[in-house]
């Protein structure tokens, strides 16, 4: 019925004509689901165009009510934005991205201005986060380095969670947080977590040491206070 259908969105015909081989050549493999291309593209080449007139794909229908975005990259990100901008209430879902790694591209020779994401991705309210990292660690005394690992894990509406990596496929939780933390604070209290005493804390050697396994700069460009004072939402952290 209308108002009722929930489109897959592609990054292009040629990902959705891959998408509607393995459905049997089908435009629309269940009942309510459809599949469609991020915006609206000629069915055939430049070339054929000039001899024949063609169709265009519209992504956009009256009948959608739900539209779902996978394998988009950061270079068409302006595209996905278009595409918010031409549903306008309708729901827009960004599925698997991984937005961590795209943000990361923007503002780079060649690819979308930060902006995508201070005016569009930050915009997104997580429903289901996982962000997994590695990190090693010195000592001035065996065994010298530590290699440990974590996550950041949130399932809306749920809080975030910080996990430590307890060996055996198994996880313990060292916190939660109402709001999504920086990467660099979830390292923080990842080592905090280990317990190692080499330096003890108050010590005249402390800060020096933090700062070396700190570093200058722990925040990402889009979570210190300078790009958050730019962001036009903060639902991305909520």
């Amino acid at each position: 019925g209308k108002g009722k259908r929930v489109v897959v969105v592609f990054p292009d015909l040629i990902e959705k004509r891959k998408a509607m081989e393995y459905f049997g050549g089908k435009e629309e493999p269940e009942e309510g689901v459809r599949f469609a291309a991020i915006k609206d593209e000629f069915k055939t080449s430049l070339f054929e165009r000039i001899w024949v007139r063609s169709e265009k794909e519209i992504t956009v229908r009256d009948e959608d009510a739900w539209f779902v975005v996978v394998g988009a990259s950061c270079q068409e990100l302006p595209d996905v934005q278009a595409l918010s901008s031409a549903i306008k209430e309708r729901p827009l879902v960004l599925f698997n991205m991984k937005l961590d790694t795209a943000r990361g591209d923007l503002g780079l020779p060649a690819f979308p201005s930060k902006k995508v994401h201070f005016e569009f991705l930050s915009g997104f309210l997580p429903v289901y986060y996982l962000r997994t990292r590695s990190y090693s660690r010195s000592m001035p005394k065996p065994p010298y380095v530590v290699n440990y690992s974590g996550a950041l894990f949130r399932v809306y509406p749920g809080q975030y969670q910080v996990l430590l990596d307890a060996a055996g496929g198994r996880y313990r939780r060292i916190g939660t947080l109402p709001e999504r933390p920086s990467l660099g604070e979830v390292r923080d209290a990842l080592t905090d977590a280990l317990q190692i005493d080499d330096v003890p804390k108050g010590a005249p050697a402390a800060p020096l040491m933090d700062f070396l396994r700190k570093g200058y700069k722990s925040k990402t460009w889009w979570e210190d206070e300078e790009g958050l004072k730019k962001q036009t939402s903060n639902l991305w952290r909520q």
